[in-house]
């Protein structure tokens, strides 16, 4: 049985695309939080448009999953910097080694 990725539901177009939250690739992401900062400039007409949860969850759409998501990642790539720079720096750390 083949079930659709995406679907339509009177004006709402439904995406069950990504069964986890970091199967959601950046550039989806970026573009969400772009329109849901947009949204917030708006009104509350927009607020509520953009930052409806839905049943079935949309890993790609909904604010509270999208927003979730982009922190989580936030925090991933801080501690991947920070141990990177922190590699880096002890890679030009001159030792003496009692030569």
């Amino acid at each position: 049985m083949h079930l659709l990725a995406e679907f339509n539901i009177g004006d709402f177009n439904v995406s069950n695309k990504y069964k986890h939250g970091d199967r959601v690739p950046d550039s989806i992401l970026a573009s969400r939080l772009d329109a849901l900062s947009d949204a917030v400039t708006k009104g509350k007409g927009a607020i509520n448009r953009e930052f409806t949860m839905r049943v079935p969850a949309e890993l790609d759409h909904d604010a509270d999953l999208v927003l979730s998501q982009a922190a989580e990642r936030l925090r991933e790539f801080g501690q991947a910097f920070m141990t990177d720079k922190q590699s880096a720096e002890f890679a030009d750390t001159e030792y003496d080694v009692g030569n």
